[in-house]
């Protein structure tokens, strides 16, 4: 089975019962939770929101994979990310780009990418597009890639050849 991910608004995830409606639609369909990672966007709204939090928090309860997209493009208070209840940080490709070609974003993603490590989150790169920026991301610890290197966005009828073409 192949995990997949789907964005979800604070909107969504703050209604009292969306964390349960989803988890029985998952064992419904004889799924284990952990297939499906939630992603939010970096925002205001959860991160001072105790109601986005529950509900994150409540999502993690059921074995929800939860990530935080876009990571470094909104909310500049870093402390939230000792209350939030996330497992994986999606760095944003704004900050992933232009690695191969400017030292200062290689010192700064290089930074982020430690810090969030010593945090015991799962890091993703987004935007990767180049064998250059593939190598500074593994180089600075990346745990995990995601970008048109690897493969443009592809139709639901494309994916399983893809998948039987680049098996490891």
């Amino acid at each position: 089975m192949i995990p997949v991910s789907i964005n979800v608004s604070e909107k969504d995830f703050s209604k009292l019962s969306f964390a349960s409606a989803l988890a029985a639609k998952m064992r419904e369909a004889e799924l284990p939770a952990s297939l499906l990672g939630i992603e939010c966007l970096e925002n205001e709204l959860i991160t001072e929101s105790d109601v986005a939090i529950k509900g994150l928090e409540s999502l993690k309860s059921y074995g929800f994979i939860l990530s935080l997209d876009d990571f470094g493009t909104g909310y500049s208070n870093i402390s939230y990310l000792q209350d939030i209840p996330l497992d994986v940080i999606k760095i944003d490709m704004s900050l992933i780009t232009p690695l191969a070609s400017d030292a200062s974003s290689r010192i700064i993603a290089k930074s982020i990418i430690h810090m969030l490590k010593e945090l015991n989150y799962t890091v993703l790169a987004e935007g990767v597009e180049t064998e250059a920026t593939l190598a500074l991301l593994k180089e600075y610890g990346c745990d995990q890639i995601q970008g048109y290197f690897f493969a443009k966005p592809l139709p639901a009828s494309e994916i399983e050849h893809w998948l039987f073409q680049h098996k490891a």
